[in-house]
Parts: structure tokens; C-alpha cells; sequence
């Protein structure tokens, strides 16, 4: 996923309040896992691991906070706001940080569009 012009986050479906580059490149891993702890984020992430612009990798989606994962949710209280989410894209993985339930949901549907972009 390379993505280095900021006027591509115009067409996301979630806007976006700011956009922070760092060096380096994520790349999914042959076999990803997609992790939370919490229920509520099952579903969404197993319709992330269905998504087309993840193929040709195959995804698993497993309910741990622990344990080596592609991509991690965490609920964090100090993020503002109930459907506010972090998400951080770091080559050895991609971690959403949210308030709530919306948030996180909200921060997954925004990395679909990523990856179809």
C-alpha cells in the first residue's frame, strides 16, 4: 500500500481530519491475521478479509489481544470522540486505536478504501 499524495484520502468514504506520512511500506503478508479482542469487531474485520483488494492474500480473523497479528484493534480511551479511530500503517503491521464500537468499525471501513485505492 503506497500512498503519498494526500488528495487521494478525498475520495475515502470516511473523511479524513488529518493525514501524518512516516517513512516506510506496508505490504500484506501471505497469511494476515486480523485481531481484536472485541466482539463487536468481528464482523467488520471479517468483511475486510473477504474484501477483493486483499487478494491475492488470504486473511484470518481471530477474537485475541494477544499474540502476532497484521492488524490489531484496541480500544483507547484517549481517543476523542465516539467514532473517532487512530490508524497507524507501519511496515511490520497496521494498528486502529478507537474510542468505541463506531470508531473502530469506522477505522476498518477507512482501510478497505485504502486498500482499493
Amino acid at each position: 500500500m503506497t500512498i503519498t499524495d494526500e488528495s487521494r484520502f478525498a475520495k475515502l468514504l470516511v473523511p479524513v481530519r488529518k493525514v501524518v506520512f512516516h517513512e516506510g511500506l506496508f505490504c500484506w503478508p501471505e497469511k494476515a491475521v486480523l485481531s481484536s479482542p472485541r466482539a463487536a469487531d468481528i464482523s467488520p474485520l471479517q468483511e475486510l478479509a473477504r474484501d477483493p483488494s486483499l487478494r491475492p492474500f488470504k486473511a484470518r480473523v481471530v477474537r485475541s489481544a494477544f499474540g502476532p497479528a497484521s492488524l490489531r484493534v484496541h480500544r483507547d480511551k484517549g481517543i476523542c470522540g465516539p467514532e473517532a479511530y487512530r490508524l497507524a500503517v507501519a511496515p511490520d503491521g497496521i494498528e486502529i486505536r478507537a474510542s468505541s464500537d463506531a470508531g473502530a468499525y469506522y477505522a476498518i471501513q477507512t482501510l478497505r478504501d485504502l486498500a482499493a485505492i
